[in-house]
């Protein structure tokens, strides 16, 4: 793919579209999830200590499955896409702590990064593997 291709204006408007598309289905599973994960919270008796890290798994899963679609969606380059979703989600949730009030940097936000970059750049490339098999699927 030549650089002029690559750079297009309809490229970066599909790259655009397919991330919002992306990220619409992040916050929908995220939705779901921590929906289900309150039932759960409420119905057995599970300790409050564990909702951060039930939090954390829940925005994972969601950013997986989002990155799986984003990296399908583009057709290429999975690992770079689904790390770059992974880096969306967490600038999302860091301005939505700020606007909370809570501007502090912990140790577990660095962990939160490290997990949705990481969830994301998996996603990414089950995502182009899927793709692929599916292509030479006889």
């Amino acid at each position: 793919m030549s650089i002029k291709n690559q750079f297009s204006k309809s490229n970066c408007l599909n790259f655009i579209i397919h991330l919002l598309i992306s990220l619409l289905c992040v916050l929908v599973l995220s939705v779901i999830l921590l929906c289900l994960f309150a039932k759960l919270i409420c119905t057995v008796d599970i300790p409050l200590y564990l909702s951060v890290p039930f939090a954390t798994i829940s925005v994972c899963i969601s950013v997986l499955v989002a990155a799986m679609l984003f990296a399908a969606l583009r057709g290429e380059k999975g690992l770079i896409y689904g790390f770059i979703l992974g880096i969306f989600v967490f600038i999302i949730l860091c301005i939505i702590a700020i606007a909370k009030g809570d501007s502090s940097f912990t140790g577990l936000a660095t962990l939160k990064f490290i997990a949705l970059c990481c969830s994301g750049a998996i996603g990414g490339y089950m995502g182009i593997s899927l793709k692929v098999k599916a292509k030479h699927k006889y």
